[in-house]
Formats: C-alpha cells, structure tokens, sequence
C-alpha cells in the first residue's frame, strides 16, 4: 500500500557508481584493443609538466609511474620522469597514453542511465 521513501544519491555517488559502470565496460574493450590493435579507433594524448606543475606524491619514481598509470586505467608509457631530492614532489613527467574514441560520450551515457535508474 505504501511506497517506501528512496533515498537520495548524492551527486559524487552517482558519479563513482557511474565510473564503476564505465570500467566494467570498457575493461573488455581496452584489453582487445591491446591484444588486437585497430579494434577500436583510438586517440594517443601526451602530457607533460614542467617546473611550477608539481603532483604531490611523497614516492619515489617507481611508485609515481605507478600513481600516474593507475589515474589512466594503466594504458600509458610514462617517459622522463623525475622527483624532487626528498620525494615530496613529482618535479617532471611526460606521458603518453591511448584511449578508445568515444570514451567521454560512453561515460556520459552511463551517467545518464545511472542517474535516472537513482531519480
């Protein structure tokens, strides 16, 4: 007889439920496209930092290729990279990463989806 009160999702929940969404479908994507290039078309971004553009990571270089690759879902070749004498900032990187065309439109659909599945 009586419907029960949904609760609420905040904004940042849907988009962690949305992102979550995102990874478990492009997961097999990205692993063919790896496998087999050509797949899927893809696009190659570089970036690069310089001094006055720091990340604070408080690692040592291994361990900042390794935060750096983990923020591209590990499709990237980081190249010249060093940190400050004490650790405490990424002074200088380079990287080159790959991603399937699209990407930002798949996501966004998934959000959509996600978001009126939670109205």
């Amino acid at each position: 007889m009586f419907g029960t009160k949904k609760k609420k999702v905040s904004e940042k929940e849907l988009r962690a439920i949305a992102w979550e969404e995102f990874k478990k479908e492009m997961l097999p994507k990205i692993l063919e496209e790896a496998k087999t290039p050509g797949t899927y078309p893809t696009k190659i971004n570089v970036a690069r930092t310089g001094e006055g553009h720091f990340v604070q990571v408080g690692k040592t270089t291994a361990e900042a290729t390794q935060f750096i690759n983990s923020i591209v879902c590990h499709r990237c070749q980081v190249m010249n990279i060093s940190t400050k004498a004490d650790k405490s900032l990424l002074d200088q990187y380079i990287v080159t990463y790959w991603y399937i065309d699209g990407e930002a439109k798949i996501y966004n659909e998934i959000y959509n989806r996600v978001k009126s599945e939670n109205s």
